[in-house]
C-alpha cells in the first residue's frame, strides 16, 4: 500500500498521454498532437449547443482528479511522502522537457498538464512543511 502511495499520479496521466500519441502514430504514421484532437463524446445541451469532449479535454479531467488526489497525499508526512515530493519533481521536468522538445507535447494541453504537475509539486512541498511545521510544535 505505501508503495502505491509513493507514485505520482500525473507520472501515470504523462505515460498515458504519450502511450495513445504513440499509438496514434504507430497506426496513421504521422507525428504531432492530432492524437487528443480525436472528439470522444458529443453531448447535446438543453440550450440546444452541442459541447464536444476531445481527448486533450479528457486528460484535462483525469488530471483535475490527480491534482486533488496529490494534494491530499501531500497532507501526510511521512517518509514516502518526501519519496513521493522526489518523484513528482522528476515527473514535472519530464513534462517540461517533453513540452520543449518533443513535437506531440508542444500543445496547449500539454502545457495546462505540466503547469497542473508544477501546481502539485509546489502544493506538496508547502503543504508537507506546513504539516511537519504543526507536527513539530505539537510535540514540544
Amino acid at each position: 500500500m505505501k508503495m502505491i502511495r509513493t507514485v505520482p499520479t500525473f507520472g501515470l496521466i504523462l505515460l498515458a498521454y504519450n502511450l495513445v500519441c504513440l499509438a496514434q502514430f504507430a497506426v496513421t504514421g504521422i507525428p504531432g498532437a492530432n492524437c487528443i484532437q480525436k472528439v470522444l463524446l458529443s453531448l447535446s445541451l438543453p440550450s440546444g449547443v452541442r459541447i464536444e469532449l476531445t481527448a486533450g479535454d479528457a486528460f484535462l479531467i483525469m488530471a483535475l482528479f490527480c491534482l486533488y488526489i496529490e494534494i491530499f497525499k501531500s497532507t501526510d508526512a511521512s517518509d514516502t511522502a518526501i519519496i513521493e515530493h522526489i518523484l513528482s519533481f522528476f515527473v514535472f521536468l519530464t513534462y517540461l522537457g517533453e513540452f520543449m522538445f518533443v513535437e506531440i507535447a508542444a500543445n496547449a494541453t500539454f502545457m495546462f498538464l505540466g503547469l497542473m504537475s508544477m501546481l502539485d509539486l509546489l502544493a506538496g512541498f508547502t503543504i508537507s512543511i506546513s504539516a511537519a511545521r504543526r507536527d513539530f510544535a505539537i510535540r514540544r
